[in-house]
């Protein structure tokens, strides 16, 4: 109830302006009431009233051929409203407004102006007036949405300070004249006016009340002087504002006192001072909510640290973790790496034990390392190095000489094959030790490279231009919503992404797609809400937030069977629609089949989704997870990984295959394959990810299988059997080829699944429309 009545005084304020303004004349022309209206019009509040309230008041002033002029011209206005309104790829803009306006407005005068005597006169007019209704569209759009939307109580900008004293100064100026001898009502309104904004926003904004006081005063009568006056008045105010009221307004009184002792009345005369002291009674008169209210938010500090400095900060610390990284990343390189055989050091550490093990106590000691040493040395040697080479060694290996002089030749090849059993095991666990160290320094590599990638994605924010903003915040309060906090700004790749605070002001529903229209009207982008925005906006101040649309829209289908004679399926499927605009289709199949296949594949694809989705680079999360897998199963199991990136906003496709089976693209009749020749995550460190790129169109079907579908078809050329199959099919349904795909598949194999069988389907097709 309270919130209907609040709309019906904005109402009739708006009707009282009309009405004012539709009395203001300059040289026999009235852009200003024009101007008013034509806001309404791109509003859509009030345009009957408004009218009505105009008429009335030109009545009031002019009458006949003028009179029928500006009915025509805001009737011809309305007539465009009217083909904007019903033509779907069109919305009212002040830009526009200004132009059909101008235009209206100039084609009506210079047809009065040679229908007139004085034409040259007229036409200049004509031009002049015409001219004069686009920049006072322009000036007054700020007041206007003002007045329609905003809490009185809210500190107003620059922009909208200077609107509503233009309007407010130009109202005043349509007062009717009543007891002007005696006391000026518009006067005391706009004294109170200069010394009220004074008081609030200070001397630079009570300079500009002043200079619209002041030009209203040379408008009734006073000389140009008076602007000057004025603004001395607004600015003296200002200067005395933080001593409180009553000293503002001793030190307006007494100003205004002075300066008509000084220019003799010839100014500011009886009935101004009379003005300028009801004013001041006025404000001394005000409660003192009002003016608390008025100054509360100059109480508040600003924030030391503004946007720019608080994403610099951000980056520079990011770039610090990112360099730490890198360093613990070659620090662990620094080791060892891993090697296949023993060294010379390891080699011969274990000929020293065995000659002091073996040789030591033996009595023939002296005779094979004294007077057959050469020999000696070389048989031990050679068998040494024989061991290291086969892992084991026998007594028939040995020299004839050797063995016929060595009285421990069996315990020697025993205890040989013993030390360089336990040398190699030493060496396994320390390969094994150095690729854990190698994995882990890829992984603090990738996560430099991810935290760099996050300071790029910082960077790329930019908030729009001021006044963008300000035209997406007065369309959003023309829904009936109360906005708070309003962040617009692009992210990388120019997307616009809009956040606010949001609530309903009336009883009627707002929902998304509402709000989706109103932004396409405003800003002629698409948009559509993040997955955390509430379809309707709620009675209570709920956060909002609507991305730029993208240009395309996709469709799924999948079909799967596990292997004949398992429960559980070892292909593991996922399609991630990131908010960069990205749909990802993941298809990842298991090494073997059953349960412990489908738990390493649903490890791999969860991993995945939840990188992705924190922003991860596809290659960096690849990489990452590779080298997990590598370090848990150490190369005794693995796991395909295929994944096709559709960027829905450009149609580029980019495929990313670690071992899996081939990837279709069909285009009408034509048929793309993309094939695969990179190991499957999991098999080797140094995996590298095969890519390509593709660019999809409208009506584009992209189809992702696994080594069961294509194992299931005879010969070695198997994908030439999908192709033909997808080459026969007519449909344009995801499930449905799936499905097609699956069943030709399991006919083939008699009805009996040898492996896991997964079919992915995407179709792209291009959006049109609003939403």
């Amino acid at each position: 109830m309270l919130k209907k009545v609040a709309s019906n005084k904005r109402l009739i304020v708006q009707g009282i302006i009309g009405f004012l303004l539709g009395r203001v004349w300059i040289y026999s022309i009235n852009p200003f009431a024009v101007a008013y209206f034509a806001l309404t019009l791109v509003e859509k509040k009030g345009r009957g009233l408004v009218f009505t309230a105009i008429l009335a008041g030109m009545a009031t002033q002019v009458y006949g051929t003028t009179y029928v002029k500006y009915i025509l011209i805001m009737l011809l206005l309305c007539f465009l409203d009217f083909l904007v309104e019903r033509c779907s790829d069109l919305s009212w803009s002040t830009l526009l407004i200004g132009v059909g306006g101008g235009g209206v407005t100039l084609v009506l005068g210079v047809t009065n102006a040679f229908l007139s005597v004085n034409t040259m006169d007229m036409l200049f007019i004509a031009v002049l007036e015409s001219v004069a209704l686009v920049a006072l569209i322009n000036i007054f759009q700020w007041g206007v949405r003002f007045l329609l939307y905003e809490n009185i109580a809210k500190i107003l900008d620059s922009e909208e300070l200077i609107s509503m004293l233009a309007l407010i100064s130009l109202s005043l100026y349509g007062l009717p004249n009543f007891m002007d001898g005696l006391f000026s009502v518009g006067a005391t309104i706009m004294y109170l006016i200069v010394l009220y904004v004074s008081y609030r926003y200070g001397a630079s904004a009570g300079a500009v009340a002043g200079a619209a006081g002041g030009i209203l005063a040379s408008l009734t009568g006073s000389t140009a002087a008076a602007i000057g006056l004025y603004c001395l008045l607004g600015i003296g105010v200002g200067m005395f504002r933080q001593a409180g009221k009553i000293l503002c307004a001793i030190a307006f009184a007494v100003m205004g006192f002075i300066l008509a002792f000084v220019f003799q009345q010839e100014i500011i005369g009886v009935v101004e001072l009379r003005g300028m002291m009801s004013a001041v009674i006025i404000f001394l008169a005000l409660p003192k909510e009002v003016l608390a209210m008025a100054r509360t938010d100059y109480g508040e500090e600003e924030n030391p640290f503004d946007k720019d400095d608080i994403r610099t900060l951000a980056n520079y610390k990011m770039e610090d973790f990112s360099g730490a990284f890198r360093r613990l990343s070659k620090s662990f390189a620094r080791f060892d790496g891993q090697r296949k055989d023993l060294n010379e050091n390891e080699v011969e550490h274990i000929f020293n034990e065995l000659s002091e093990q073996v040789c030591g106590d033996c009595v023939n000691c002296k005779q094979c390392w004294g007077r057959y040493y050469q020999d000696t040395y070389d048989n031990v040697h050679g068998l040494l190095e024989l061991a290291c080479e086969e892992g084991k060694i026998d007594v028939i290996q040995a020299g004839e000489k050797f063995s016929s002089r060595c009285i421990h030749l069996e315990d020697y090849i025993r205890k040989t094959n013993e030390s360089v059993a336990i040398a190699r095991m030493n060496l396994g666990w320390k390969n094994r030790i150095a690729e854990s160290r190698e994995a882990v320094s890829r992984q603090m590599l990738e996560v430099a490279g991810m935290l760099k990638d996050f300071t790029v994605e910082l960077e790329d924010v930019k908030e729009i231009d001021r006044e963008e903003k300000k035209k997406i915040l007065f369309a959003l309060r023309g829904l009936g919503l109360q906005i708070k906090r309003l962040s617009v700004r692009k992210k990388r790749g120019g997307r616009l992404v809009i956040q606010f605070l949001a609530r309903r002001r009336e009883k009627n529903c707002v929902t998304g797609r509402d709000i989706c229209s109103l932004l396409y009207d405003t800003t002629g982008l698409r948009f559509r809400p993040s997955g955390e925005t509430k379809s309707v906006v709620p009675t209570e101040f709920e956060s909002m937030c609507y991305l730029e649309d993208v240009n395309f829209k996709a469709l799924t289908g999948m079909a799967r069977v596990a292997k004949s004679g398992e429960k559980v399926c070892g292909d593991n499927f996922s399609f991630l629609e990131l908010a960069t605009g990205e749909l990802l289709m993941l298809l990842s199949d298991g090494m073997g089949s059953g349960i412990f296949a489908g738990e390493d594949s649903e490890c791999l694809v969860e991993v995945l989704e939840s990188l992705l989705e924190a922003g991860f680079q596809k290659d960096s999360a690849i990489r990452l997870l590779n080298s997990l897998f590598v370090m848990s199963y150490a190369g005794q199991t693995f796991t395909t990984l295929d994944i096709a990136s559709i960027d829905l906003y450009t149609g580029r496709m980019e495929v990313l295959k670690n071992g899996s089976a081939a990837t279709f693209v069909k285009r009408e009749n034509l048929i793309k394959t993309i094939y695969c020749s990179s190991l499957p995550v999991g098999v080797d460190l140094e995996n590298e990810t095969k890519h390509e790129e593709i660019i999809l169109e409208d009506g584009d079907i992209v189809v992702m299988v696994t080594d069961g579908i294509i194992d299931a078809f005879p010969g070695e050329e198997k994908e030439f059997y999908i192709e033909n199959i997808l080459s026969n099919i007519h449909s344009n349904n995801p499930n449905d080829i799936a499905g097609s795909i699956l069943m030709q598949a399991l006919e083939r194999c008699g009805e009996i699944a040898a492996d896991d069988m997964s079919v992915l389907v995407t179709g792209i097709w291009k959006k049109t429309g609003k939403v």
